[in-house]
């Protein structure tokens, strides 16, 4: 892939979008000015692209299917390319109850986005979890990063995917929401 690193720029300096107050709804056109862009990559035939969104606030999916065809309509004049878009969070120096309630508004997100590329993943988290708690590394001092003890109803295949799950919470926590660290300890317990 072609990569174009720069820094921060607002998605609509990067990505001239069209669009008219009023003809969609506010919660969209609202956060668009907050939202920066801080790569772009695409392959040679300029068929896929992959954008890293950053922004202090979580981007909503509506939002981002919004931005998805806004570039491919005005960018791209409706050609076929694929976009791919990557989130990425300023919330380094949150709270634990901010992080928390960060974590709740981003489940929504993640429920989507495992369903359909993670199932099983998906199925950990949101269908046989039955605790995720967030505290601090160190509590006198939060910024240090997130400690993770998530408790799971165990089923046969779950304990070769125990690492997998992992890794994604690390990811989510500490690239995604930019923390220091994430330490994450799965369970899996029995169900009785």
């Amino acid at each position: 892939m072609n990569s174009k690193p720069f820094a921060l720029k607002k998605l609509t300096e990067v990505f001239p979008l069209e669009y008219s107050p009023g003809a969609y709804p506010d919660e969209i056109i609202d956060v668009l000015p907050y939202i920066f862009v801080s790569d772009v990559s695409t392959n040679s035939t300029y068929t896929k692209m992959s954008i890293v969104l950053v922004c202090n606030q979580i981007i909503k999916r509506n939002v981002k299917i919004f931005i998805e065809e806004r570039i491919k309509e005005d960018v791209f004049g409706g050609k076929k390319i694929e976009i791919k878009l990557y989130e990425r969070y300023r919330f380094e120096n949150k709270t634990i109850p901010e992080i928390k309630e960060i974590w709740e508004d981003y489940r929504d997100e993640l429920v989507d986005e495992t369903k359909k590329n993670y199932l099983i993943l998906h199925l950990m988290l949101f269908v046989d979890c039955k605790s995720f708690e967030i505290s601090a590394i160190d509590d006198s001092n939060p910024q240090e990063g997130v400690k993770i003890d998530i408790k799971v109803i165990g089923r046969d295949t779950y304990d070769e995917h125990k690492k997998t799950l992992e890794n994604y919470i690390y990811e989510i926590f500490v690239k995604r929401f930019n923390l220091k660290q994430a330490i994450i300890n799965i369970d899996l317990i029995k169900n009785n």
